[in-house]
């Protein structure tokens, strides 16, 4: 077993990385680390610590057996002296949260906590607001269909990254392929989370309402056409296997923000899931079902990952309750995008011109002697546009007519 831990950029540290490798004990602490995202940052972490303080990792751990309260001001005077740099509060925090992890692998702690004024500040999302159900369709409208489903995935669903880059054909237990077309059995349609996909290592479920059901369809079809040959097990959003989780969830935020960057929005993608989180809270469904489909912890999920599963009737009662309470949080009453709004206009004023021209043309055929009969739906414009005319076939000046 090695450290795995991304080991671009400064060669130095790279270096030292490589020696931590050596330490028997660190790669044990590493291995039992949770979260891939600390066991990717973490060694890099305490590396940079390393060579700050020009000592090995055996070298820090005997300093705190021997005298913990030097090897915390020691500690500090990093803090203090990152700070003076103009590092970020809430990244400095990280590199503490590294040494003491490594510390508490070898049963040492400092008494006193360490200070980093700041750390708790989060200044890229301080102004940050959510998503409006306007904002959602107008991004769709500017996304293409890859785009599309991570959007809804992470918009409609609450999903994370890594959990979107993992999703398979299987997680979708009622999606059918068949003659290269796709359709779901039932709307919304369920999506199984599994654990290895969740943050909390637990399985959970979801329900995708219609319009994104749709657009899993479209993106499908699109890559059949292109020849791809689907199965249960083909990736929904594939991404470049030989990257791990962290990076495949990485190259999901960034197909979402390059269509953010399209309509100039500095909003992050993450703040998808913020509109998620908000459509529940305003759903006033049971606090149970919220943290349920948010993928945290609760009884709900506790009973689901026990049995492995939930009982027929407790599934269509979800559904349900995703149709009725939470999908009018996350869509208008009427869901269309701005193109079929564009369309319903254009539709609306070619319907008014047939019933102008018609008319007009009956104006005509009166002149010639035959009986008109008026139309009570013609509307103002259209009539005044019938006297205008009339007007020109007596012979007076008129504008020419513009149907």
């Amino acid at each position: 077993m090695s450290i795995q831990v991304e080991q671009k950029g400064n060669p130095i540290i790279a270096a030292e990385i490589e020696k931590l490798k050596l330490d028997s004990n660190t790669v044990s602490w590493q291995k039992g680390l949770t979260s891939e995202t600390t066991k990717r940052i973490y060694p890099r972490n305490i590396a940079e610590y390393l060579l700050y303080r020009k000592i090995s990792i055996s070298q820090l751990i005997n300093r705190v057996k021997r005298n913990p309260m030097s090897e915390r001001q020691e500690l500090q005077k990093f803090v203090d002296n990152q700070l003076e740099l103009g590092r970020n509060a809430g990244y400095i925090a990280i590199y503490v949260a590294a040494i003491q992890s490594r510390l508490r692998y070898d049963e040492l702690s400092f008494k006193n906590r360490i200070i980093i004024p700041g750390s708790h500040d989060r200044p890229t999302i301080a102004n940050e607001t959510v998503p409006t159900k306007d904002q959602i369709m107008s991004l769709l409208d500017h996304a293409n269909l890859r785009a599309k489903c991570a959007i809804i995935f992470i918009g409609f669903l609450g999903l994370r990254f890594k959990a979107i880059a993992g999703l398979k054909i299987f997680d979708f237990p009622e999606i059918n392929i068949s003659d290269n077309k796709i359709s779901f059995t039932k709307t919304p349609t369920l999506i199984k989370i599994r654990k290895e996909l969740s943050k909390n290592k637990k399985p959970y479920m979801v329900f995708l309402i219609e319009i994104g059901c749709n657009i899993v369809k479209d993106w499908l079809e699109f890559r059949i056409r292109q020849g791809e040959k689907l199965d249960s097990d083909s990736y929904i959003l594939p991404v470049e296997t030989d990257k791990d989780s962290y990076k495949k969830g990485a190259s999901i935020s960034k197909i979402i923000d390059r269509t953010l960057e399209k309509l100039g929005s500095k909003t992050r993608p993450y703040s998808l899931k913020n509109f998620f989180a908000t459509a529940l809270l305003n759903s006033s469904i049971e606090q149970n079902y919220q943290s349920f489909f948010l993928g945290h912890n609760g009884p709900m999920q506790l009973t689901y990952s026990l049995r492995r599963q939930l009982s027929v009737e407790q599934i269509e009662e979800m559904r349900q309750i995703f149709k009725e309470k939470i999908e009018p949080q996350l869509l208008k009453s009427a869901a269309v995008t701005k193109a079929q709004i564009e369309q319903q206009e254009q539709l609306k004023k070619l319907q008014a011109d047939i019933k102008n021209l018609r008319n007009y043309v009956k104006y005509i055929e009166s002149e010639r002697g035959v009986q008109v009969v008026w139309e009570d739906e013609l509307d103002p414009a259209g009539k005044d546009e019938l006297r205008r005319r009339a007007k020109m076939l007596e012979g007076k000046p008129a504008p020419p007519p513009d149907l």
